[in-house]
């Protein structure tokens, strides 16, 4: 069994550090996870609209600034699936404790040290067919609420096979089997060790999430400014606006 003994106390807990085992600890990993993820998934989606779907540069998302909440939470929906499939469906006999990479000695400590019974390989299929399951549901639910709730449509499958209301399909689903592979294997790890450098500062992490989140409340304040008139439009005439077309030639006029 990997011993750990060494590594239970790794963080010193004064006051300008964060247990990040702590209640706390964790809100301040998952705020920073979700800044993360909305960051990269802005970048992806501008770069797939640009090459690929539009053929152009757009801002692909419902805020003016670069997040993407739903990569945010998507980020964070990925990083809980895979740490609860690492400590309770992962044996803390795998041989997959002794790899430095995948399990730094900094990271693996009593908090964290697996109680579960599974080998590698079967832990792995499992967390990533969850994973896969999971984002559908969130995209699916994001879709939604936008569509049904704002009468605002982010994203369009309706041209994709197997399309469930435009909101999800197959080939997407199939690609977040991909990317929780990804996330699993090579870059759960790197965002373990990201975490480990910035959590234990706490006036790093009250500045920076203070900076960032205030900024992005004045932009979800602008941004429902203008989905409600979009709203008070669409319904009108019982549509739902296509919000990239709407973008489109707001950039025309």
């Amino acid at each position: 069994m990997y011993n750990i003994s060494m590594h239970t106390s790794i963080f010193s807990f004064n006051s300008l550090t964060i247990n990040p085992y702590s209640l706390f600890g964790y809100f301040i990993t998952y705020l920073y996870l979700f800044i993360i993820g909305s960051f990269l998934g802005y970048i992806g989606e501008v770069f797939f609209r640009r090459y690929f779907s539009m053929k152009r540069w757009i801002n692909p998302g419902f805020l003016k600034g670069p997040c993407l909440p739903l990569y945010g939470f998507g980020l964070m929906g990925l990083h809980f699936i895979c740490e609860i499939g690492f400590k309770y469906f992962l044996s803390p006999e795998d041989s997959i404790l002794n790899n430095l990479y995948y399990c730094p000695t900094n990271i693996i400590t009593s908090d964290t040290m697996p109680v579960g019974t599974l080998p590698f390989w079967a832990t792995s299929i499992l967390v990533i067919i969850i994973i896969g399951i999971a984002m559908t549901l969130l995209e699916y639910v994001a879709g939604i609420i936008f569509i049904k709730g704002l009468h605002i449509k982010l994203w369009d499958y309706s041209k994709m096979k197997g399309n469930i209301e435009g909101i999800i399909c197959p080939l997407f689903s199939f690609l977040w089997l991909f990317v929780g592979a990804i996330y699993w294997f090579a870059i759960r790890p790197l965002i373990l060790r990201v975490i480990s450098l910035m959590i234990p500062h706490m006036w790093v992490a009250t500045f920076f999430i203070g900076l960032y989140y205030g900024i992005l409340l004045i932009d979800f304040i602008n941004s429902v400014k203008l989905s409600i008139k979009i709203t008070g439009e669409a319904s009108k005439y019982k549509r739902v606006v296509d919000f990239e077309k709407f973008k489109l030639n707001l950039r025309k006029k």
